[in-house]
């Protein structure tokens, strides 16, 4: 399903943390409250773990710190993809970026709204192609699957932008601000660690999204919402930088962002534990 991912709801985010927003005929909105971790397995999270038992790989997957430097809060219900799709230009440029104006610009360029209704996963691809980031969409056949792809996409250094339901991360419950449970916000992905069975998280509609770490069982209810939809880049963050930035900078034209260089590292991944016993430890 393609649907629209609005930030939703009166809270923090200007204020999105109290209030997620539910899944509109339109886009991913998010809100922004970051909830506890006591939530129940579903037969989704238990399937997800369980596929992870056939991986090996090392302690971490992926680079938890990778956007460090890149986070920012959204700030307004409706802009959780324009802000991901900005993280990720910066990943893959190696520049920071100060906000997601130049994002939001081409968007309008392209005839995409933005707003309070939120973006399509699809759109955001076709945002990403402007600034010489290809990527494309994928909806596996099951949480086994999605999370066996992750867990590859990570480690070869890609950028991924997921389409959760924010609830279960913020507020440790499917239904608490979102009683329909759908996938109601975007946000990215950046590493799981197979000895603890902590997901780390870019998250930019929670104002401690920086960095933001929750179990793994929360993450795949969270993300199951969306039938493990993600978008995927093409390329490994850091290997295109050059063109990257070209793009970003022909993009931006006169707008003034405050556009500079920022450090980028992919750390090197050597194969270990399963995250299946990360994930019974966590």
């Amino acid at each position: 399903m393609e649907g629209f991912i609005h930030d939703g709801g009166a809270g923090h985010e200007g204020e999105p943390y109290p209030g997620a927003g539910s899944l509109h005929a339109g886009g991913i909105h998010a809100g922004d409250v970051h909830g506890g971790f006591d939530v129940a397995h579903t037969h989704a999270d238990l399937a997800g773990e369980q596929a992870l038992g056939s991986i090996s790989a090392a302690n971490e997957i992926g680079n938890p710190n990778e956007y460090e430097h890149y986070w920012f809060f959204q700030e307004h219900n409706g802009y959780c993809v324009p802000s991901s799709i900005t993280q990720v230009i910066e990943a893959q440029s190696g520049h920071a970026m100060h906000g997601y104006d130049t994002v939001v610009q081409e968007a309008h360029n392209l005839g995409i709204p933005v707003g309070a209704d939120g973006m399509t996963l699809p759109q955001a691809k076709e945002i990403l192609s402007h600034f010489d980031v290809p990527s494309h969409i994928e909806t596996p056949a099951s949480p086994q699957q999605a999370i066996t792809d992750l867990a590859n996409y990570l480690h070869e250094g890609r950028s991924v932008i997921l389409s959760v339901n924010a609830s279960p991360i913020w507020y440790g419950s499917d239904t608490y601000d979102n009683p329909g449970g759908q996938a109601d916000h975007a946000l990215v992905v950046t590493a799981i660690n197979t000895q603890t069975g902590v997901v780390t998280l870019s998250d930019p509609g929670s104002p401690t999204g920086n960095e933001e770490q929750v179990p793994l069982s929360v993450f795949m209810d969270a993300w199951s919402a969306s039938h493990d939809q993600m978008l995927v880049s093409d390329h490994a963050a850091g290997t295109e930088d050059g063109q990257v930035w070209s793009a970003t900078e022909h993009v931006a034209g006169t707008v003034d962002n405050g556009l500079e260089k920022a450090g980028f590292v992919i750390l090197p991944i050597a194969l270990g534990v399963t995250l299946w016993n990360a994930a019974k430890k966590g």
